[in-house]
């Protein structure tokens, strides 16, 4: 696959260090595009380190292989390196963090270690209904940058 790989997880344990990435948390699993921090497509912002690449450049890879043609209906997010803390972060839709077995099955598919931290963000918030998530909180609902 080259530098880049292109995921498709089922949540097995990876061997390698920890990568940054972009993902869909699907029903066929864990779908998205990862690197290591020497990555060709890995930007050092200064504090931070992950992707050059957003969602939206990233779906015309994926979209065939979704049961959909709607980006936003699989929850998703990003995972960046925090040079600071020397820990990789986790940036994602706010019900993935809240389910244990979905943190779990993102930190194996990226090779994270425990001490990796999960974030919120509303900008990540999805359609897709699953029995391992949680609805959606009403102040998650009532955020005002929902489209």
């Amino acid at each position: 696959m080259g530098e880049s790989e292109q995921l498709k997880s089922d949540g097995s344990e990876s061997t390698s260090f920890g990568k940054v990435a972009l993902f869909w948390y699907t029903e066929q699993g864990i779908v998205g595009m990862a690197e290591p921090l020497e990555g060709v497509h890995v930007e050092d912002s200064g504090e931070f380190m992950g992707l050059n690449i957003g969602h939206f450049e990233l779906w015309g890879l994926f979209e065939s292989r979704f049961n959909t043609d709607d980006m936003y209906h699989y929850p998703r997010g990003r995972v960046i390196y925090c040079k600071r803390t020397r820990c990789y972060k986790v940036v994602c839709d706010p019900r993935l963090v809240r389910s244990l077995e979905c943190c779990e099955k993102i930190r194996r598919a990226f090779a994270l270690g425990a001490e990796t931290a999960f974030d919120t963000d509303l900008h990540y918030r999805s359609s897709f209904q699953s029995p391992e998530l949680a609805e959606y909180t009403k102040e998650e609902l009532a955020d005002p940058f929902d489209f």
